[in-house]
């Protein structure tokens, strides 16, 4: 079921004379329920204005965008991360605040970073913060997450485990996830679908879809990892002055 549609999509940006000085569109997409849909692109082509213009936050010039349902749930987990924590709420306040209650994997993703469910953002570092907003947006029961640079504050080890958890917690949700990740291997790796954006104005110039995995490699992580890699090399090879 087409959960996000948008039909050709224009937006610009104007400078203080009101003169155009960015432009975007037309751009034509949908997202799936259930689906994992990446954004690719260089710095500044218009990822984040796409994910505004999507959850209708962000009005488009011309265009529009359709949602299954008029009362669609849409979470967000910005690259502001810290301000969107409560901080007078412990990790689990947080975690539970709005929501259905986290699931085992969501709360094994928590464990995993060493976070413990009764601190206070204050006595977390930045990237563990940034896993407990990624796992309260994930634990709300939302028809949809968009996820803005998920791994943008973590090391090399946790955003690792945060990519092995997001993919845990994909199984079974039924919920669409927009996804934009700066590493184009970590992309690859968890969309099912990769748009590659660029230009100005900046439309769709590529995209990707995710092709058969066995399962032997499916279920084994390392295995997983090498074959995404293998496929963003592609990827990178054919498109990459816009990524």
């Amino acid at each position: 079921m087409k959960l996000i549609e948008a039909a050709r999509l224009e937006f610009e940006y104007r400078d203080r004379r009101g003169r155009p000085v960015y432009r975007l569109g037309p751009i034509s997409l949908h997202i799936e329920s259930g689906e994992f849909v990446g954004i690719a692109g260089k710095n500044g082509v218009g990822k984040s204005s796409l994910f505004l213009l999507l959850s209708r936050l962000l009005w488009p010039k011309r265009g529009e965008v359709s949602w299954a349902t008029e009362n669609l749930r849409i979470g967000f987990a910005f690259q502001s991360f810290a301000r969107s924590l409560l901080p007078w709420k412990t990790v689990r306040d947080n975690v539970g605040f709005g929501a259905r209650g986290a699931r085992s994997d969501e709360l094994d993703l928590l464990a995993g970073a060493e976070i413990s469910q009764d601190s206070y953002p204050y006595q977390l570092s930045g990237g563990q913060q940034q896993i407990v907003s990624i796992v309260r947006a994930f634990s709300m029961g939302l028809d949809a997450v968009f996820l803005d640079e998920p791994f943008s504050s973590l090391d090399y080890d946790n955003t690792l485990k945060l990519a092995r958890g997001l993919k845990e917690m994909k199984k079974g949700l039924g919920r669409a996830v927009l996804l934009v990740v700066h590493t184009l291997e970590l992309q690859v790796l968890l969309s099912d679908r990769l748009l590659v954006i660029g230009g100005n104005p900046c439309r769709i110039q590529a995209e990707w879809v995710r092709p058969p995995v066995p399962s032997e490699i499916e279920e084994d992580w390392e295995a997983l990892q090498a074959f995404a890699s293998a496929q963003a090399a592609d990827v990178r090879a054919q498109y990459d002055e816009f990524i």
